[in-house]
């Protein structure tokens, strides 16, 4: 293997600008957490999930996840969503590719203010991410997910776009919708049959707020883990080996800047 990574390396140092490898930065996986503050959702319940998230994200298991995958970074944002046109971005894409940069994500999440309450538009909040991927040019994934947790069906569409086509316009970008319902078995049924969606989609269902933490672990943890490894399939296509090799080679980068970057105070 590392002398195959090395003769990509050698073609696209020969064929490729090294200003085009800066220009894109390779991770094993694209992740949007999107964030239920419908009314539902009350200020203690708020807290529970952002203190969830930011312990996540400073859990051994998450951080091992994440750095045992092929390259061993992703690029993830933070979405809170509501109502129809109530979506706002609180944290944007932001590389993990080791335990200090993981602490700093679960940091920033801790200044984040809830931005609004209002009705549950699960489709708009698909919809929103979706164009977040799309208009998204600094990260390559291997994988693109959208990871949406709420505690109530959809109530409220966008203008135009049911929660049935959001959902298939996510799936037609090759996003993956995975799921975290928090109540009832039947909000989590909901979410199976209607959320949800790609290879590989699942739900990890929380009773309820107070073990929201431990469902988004072990949610994080399968949808990291769950990232192609190697490729396979059938050989590709030249083109798509130059572009493989230039991944490779911003990998590397990558690789270097993590081994570069000074380890988080104890």
């Amino acid at each position: 293997m590392k002398k195959t990574v090395a003769v990509l390396l050698l073609i696209i140092c020969a064929l490729v600008p090294a200003a085009a490898l800066a220009d894109t930065i390779p991770v094993d996986l694209r992740l949007s957490l999107l964030v239920d503050v419908s009314g539902s959702v009350n200020s203690t319940e708020f807290k529970l999930q952002m203190q969830g998230y930011a312990e996540a994200f400073q859990s051994e298991e998450v951080i091992s996840s994440i750095m045992g995958n092929d390259i061993g970074a992703i690029a993830v944002n933070l979405v809170f969503w509501s109502g129809s046109s109530q979506q706002k971005t609180a944290v944007d894409w932001f590389y993990i590719g080791d335990a200090g940069s993981s602490f700093d994500f679960a940091s920033a999440l801790s200044s984040v203010k809830r931005p609004f309450s209002g009705s549950t538009s699960i489709s708009g909040a698909l919809s929103y991410a979706t164009r977040l991927f799309a208009t998204d040019e600094t990260y390559l994934a291997t994988k693109d997910v959208i990871d949406i947790s709420g505690d109530g069906k959809n109530n409220q569409d966008p203008y135009g776009t049911s929660l049935k086509e959001a959902r298939a316009d996510a799936l037609a970008a090759g996003i993956v919708i995975n799921g975290l319902p928090i109540g009832s078995n039947s909000l989590a049924e909901y979410y199976e049959s209607n959320v949800i969606g790609g290879d590989d989609s699942f739900i990890v269902q929380a009773k309820n707020y107070y073990n929201f933490t431990e469902a988004l672990q072990k949610k994080l943890v399968k949808e990291i883990t769950s990232v192609p490894s190697g490729g396979g399939g059938s050989a590709p296509e030249p083109g798509t080996m130059l572009l493989m090799a230039s991944a490779m080679g911003a990998a590397g980068l990558a690789r270097l800047r993590r081994k570069r970057r000074k380890k988080p105070a104890a």
